[in-house]
């Protein structure tokens, strides 16, 4: 925010907070949704692959966001973690679905 000469009072901070905070969450929703799609379209072990590739690209936007001193990098990795998070979800229990033996099937 210093890059733009802005300063901002103590209620615009906390909104700015929080919407860094929710933009995980909407990334975990979307990467939950896709993460079987996923699956099917590229195969089970390529979408582990492509997951742990996007969880490290996230992290190292999380990383080089307090070099660079960008807002918005931070967003964007937030994001990325969500997005990955949500992916990982819906394949480790796609993955546990499928390796269960059958008389585990249906029950806790």
């Amino acid at each position: 925010i210093q890059r733009y000469g802005l300063t901002l009072t103590i209620e615009q901070e906390v909104m700015i907070w929080s919407i860094i905070v929710s933009v995980f969450q909407v990334g975990a929703i979307i990467g939950a949704f896709t993460g079987s799609k996923l699956a099917d379209y590229i195969g089970r072990s390529k979408a582990f692959l492509l997951n742990h590739i996007l969880c490290l690209v996230g992290s190292l936007l999380f990383i080089t966001c307090k070099l660079f001193k960008l807002v918005e990098m931070l967003f964007l990795s937030r994001f990325v973690l969500g997005l990955s998070g949500g992916i990982a979800d819906s394949l480790v229990t796609l993955y546990l679905a499928e390796n269960a033996p059958p008389s585990y099937g249906g029950s806790y």
